[in-house]
């Protein structure tokens, strides 16, 4: 696995516009080294996740509908991010529902709509 693999394809993405220095994108396997872990631990508490802990899951979310998008700023440090997995059901005429969970923004970002931003292109992606 190439440390620039994406979780998925970004052309799976819906252009969306955010402030000017920032990218959207999807989640990528160097991102541990990028603070992902550290911005997640804004949110909730998530103990030790090593470099290696960090690639398993990143494989394991590959082969599932599990979506991780993420905002870096110019510098290259992710400032927020959001994910949503596609839960397969048997009601619903054996539909599917999409579960938006852990968003968040970094505590030196907010105001800037990122998270607004982040939940659109989930929806996008549900």
């Amino acid at each position: 696995m190439s440390e620039d693999e994406f979780l998925f394809s970004p052309c799976m993405l819906k252009s969306i516009n955010v402030t000017e220095g920032y990218t959207m994108r999807p989640l990528k396997l160097s991102d541990h080294s990028r603070g992902y872990i550290q911005l997640l631990s804004q949110l909730t508490e998530t103990g030790e996740v090593s470099k290696d802990v960090f690639q398993q899951r990143f494989r394991l979310f590959k082969e599932r509908e599990y979506y991780v998008v993420v905002v870096q700023n110019a510098k290259g440090k992710l400032v927020a991010c959001g994910t949503i997995f596609i839960e397969k059901k048997l009601v619903h005429s054996a539909g599917q529902v999409g579960h938006i969970e852990d968003v968040v923004v970094d505590e030196n970002e907010r105001g800037n709509q990122l998270g607004i931003k982040i939940l659109e292109q989930l929806v996008h992606l549900g």
